[in-house]
């Protein structure tokens, strides 16, 4: 008995637990830096590719294009009334930006002035990240992303993009077949603040720009 509290006491005296709630934090603050550390090392041998764009615009097909190019986009949605090959979109990610929109009082086709992404949504967004660390090369689309992007470049710095771009007519007229919503003033709109937001993007990183 003796030996074996030796051995006990010898172990505790090489590996002290910390008892206060100082050193507590202090282990917990090192284990987060150690995983965000892993996060950013594992990034740097990735490219990630955003497919940006309007509505009805030709993300879809040029998202379908880039996953046949080996772009890996994971589980999106496939064929669907008004998009016979699929719009090539996360539901994950739809669901995002959705609720990263309706937090900041706006919505899809009501774009809010200016988006703050929250604590949760960040987590949500990391989440997704983190799914795809061992991929070399992946991406994803939601025409979303373009209101909503500077919470995407935050943890994603180096982010490459490449969009899209329609006639306004093209678009509103196949927004309003699809809403059935009269008449075509309010699609052409929204089609405004979309490529505005676009071109400013484009102002602070050039990315291509396809004519659909």
């Amino acid at each position: 008995y003796r030996r074996r509290f030796a051995r006990l006491r010898s172990r505790v005296t090489k590996h002290p637990e910390p008892t206060t709630l100082d050193a507590r934090i202090r282990r917990t603050i090192g284990r987060a830096s150690r995983r965000t550390r892993h996060f950013a090392l594992s990034r740097r041998s990735q490219r990630v590719i955003a497919i940006l764009g309007m509505h009805r615009a030709g993300t879809s097909s040029l998202a379908g294009s880039l996953e046949s190019a080996g772009l890996f986009l994971g589980d999106v949605r496939g064929r669907g009334q008004w998009n016979q090959k699929g719009n090539r979109e996360s539901r994950f990610l739809m669901k995002l930006h959705e609720d990263v929109l309706k937090a900041n009082g706006g919505n899809w086709h009501r774009p809010p002035a200016s988006v703050t992404w929250l604590p949760e949504h960040k987590a949500r967004r990391d989440r997704y990240i983190r799914r795809r660390l061992g991929r070399p090369l992946w991406g994803f689309k939601d025409p979303r992303t373009l209101l909503v992007i500077d919470g995407w470049l935050e943890a994603i710095p180096d982010l490459e993009m490449v969009a899209t771009v329609r006639h306004p007519l093209a678009v509103a007229r196949s927004l309003q077949r699809r809403s059935g919503v009269e008449p075509l003033e309010p699609w052409l709109d929204l089609w405004l603040i979309y490529r505005r937001r676009l071109l400013e993007l484009h102002a602070r990183h050039d990315y291509p720009i396809i004519d659909f």
